[in-house]
Order: C-alpha cells, then sequence, then structure tokens
C-alpha cells in the first residue's frame, strides 16, 4: 500500500510485471499462480480491467465458472467497451447452462467487435445447444466469413447441418474443416 501512495508509477510497473507472469503461469497450465498474479496486479492497478479478465479466465479452466463470472463482470464494469470480457463471460455462462445469457453477452461483445469470429462460433454454438440451427448455421457462417482459417466454425455448422439432416451441407463443411486444418 506504501509503493501506491509513494509511488504510484511503480506500482503500476510492479502490477503490470504480476499480470504478464500470470499470463506466462496460465499458458503453462499453472492457473492457481496465475491467479495468485492475477490478485496481486489488481492490488496494485485495480482500475485495469484485464487482470480482472484474465483471472476469470485462469477460474474458468479450474472450473469456478461463478468466480469466472465475477471477474468478467468487474472487467465489464471497468471497461464496457471492451468485447472480450462480455465474450469469456458467455463462455462461461453457456458452461453453466445459461445458454439465453450466453447468447446476450455475445451479442454485446459482437456489437463491440463485429470482426470477431469467435464471438460469432461462441453464439452458433449457444443456439444449436438450443436447437436453434438457422441461426446457428448463420453465425458460424458469419464466423468463417471473417475467419476462413477458423476450422471449428465449419466443424460446428457441419453439425448443425446434420442435425437438420441436410447432409451433403454437413459433409462438406466437415470436408472443408479438414482441408482447412
Amino acid at each position: 500500500s506504501q509503493i501506491m501512495q509513494r509511488r504510484p508509477v511503480e506500482a503500476w510497473k510492479l502490477g503490470n510485471a504480476h499480470s504478464h507472469r500470470g499470463l506466462a503461469y496460465a499458458g503453462k497450465g499453472d492457473y492457481d499462480r496465475a491467479i495468485d498474479d492475477y490478485s496481486r496486479a489488481i492490488y496494485l492497478n485495480g482500475g485495469n480491467a484485464w487482470p480482472y479478465n484474465n483471472r476469470g479466465l485462469a477460474h474458468a479452466h479450474k472450473g469456478d465458472y461463478e468466480q469466472a463470472i465475477a471477474d468478467y463482470t468487474k472487467a465489464i464494469e471497468l471497461e464496457p467497451e471492451n468485447a472480450w470480457p462480455y465474450h469469456n463471460r458467455g463462455l462461461a455462462l453457456a458452461k453453466k447452462g445459461e445458454q439465453d445469457r450466453a447468447i446476450a453477452d455475445y451479442s454485446k461483445s459482437i456489437d463491440l467487435d463485429a470482426d470477431n469470429a469467435w464471438a460469432y462460433n461462441h453464439r452458433g454454438q449457444a443456439y444449436a445447444s438450443k436447437r436453434e440451427y438457422d441461426r446457428a448455421i448463420a453465425d458460424f457462417t458469419k464466423a468463417i466469413d471473417r475467419d476462413p482459417g477458423y476450422t471449428w466454425s465449419y466443424t460446428n455448422r457441419g453439425v448443425a447441418h446434420a442435425s437438420k439432416r441436410d447432409y451433403a451441407a454437413a459433409i462438406a463443411d466437415f470436408t472443408k474443416a479438414i482441408e482447412t486444418d
């Protein structure tokens, strides 16, 4: 606390170092240490949305979706124009089976970043889980339009086509996923 009061620039630098080390720990799958570093970064730089977002990702990897949602929500409060916390909160909500809330978050993420293929793909998965296959197919197509190399969108669209018994379209999408990967 003294470093934050006496030397705010040093506190900011230290917070960034903790945040980046948290990314490294998360990258190697050590989510407990990542959470510790993100928490320290938050303590030092509480006004920065990214440590909250990234701590939420670490909690989600551990299956603690409630804590992940709380962290994403705080990141959104701090930076409401950042598309990623909405997207990530949507993922956690979907894992909890709250597809309508997940769709709302993916939609907000898309509103903020219309080029985010992942948000379209994940919203499509949420629609597919609700058996809204036409909406799912539309979103998977939008994801493919934005990132033709994102093979999951072809695979997911193929599953949606197969669910509608449109096997020719399903085979075409699965073949494209195989060729693209």
